[in-house]
């Protein structure tokens, strides 16, 4: 795991370090947040449905907040200053500036980024 200048973790975050995780500078991720880096694909065949193991990287952009209790799934890419929101499930790639909610988390609204 990366963790970028002036990032926070808070309590009981769970890192599935089984690929690469990269936080970058000044992300906040807020506490029991989940990041899922491997999976199992699908197998109908033999006598477990969980097939072979495969894992995927997470990045966090510079500036995301990312919730209590959310996860963030295998292969996604939160961009910069997006949100997600407490209890959120990421499946997919979030865009910078976005508010995601739900599960699976949608995208909720659009933020306009400030100058500074």
């Amino acid at each position: 795991m990366t963790l970028g200048e002036g990032s926070f973790l808070n309590e009981s975050v769970y890192l599935d370090a089984s690929d690469v995780i990269v936080v970058e500078e000044l992300a906040q991720i807020g506490d029991h947040v989940r990041f899922i880096t491997s999976t199992h694909d699908i197998s109908p065949d033999g006598a477990r449905i969980a097939g072979a193991s495969r894992t995927s990287p997470i990045r966090v952009g510079s500036g995301a907040w990312i919730g209590s209790g959310a996860t963030v799934l295998p292969g996604v890419n939160v961009g910069s200053h997006a949100i997600l929101g407490a209890g959120a499930v990421a499946v997919r790639d979030l865009e910078p500036y976005g508010v995601y909610v739900g599960v699976p988390a949608r995208l909720a609204r659009m933020m306009k980024p400030t100058s500074t």
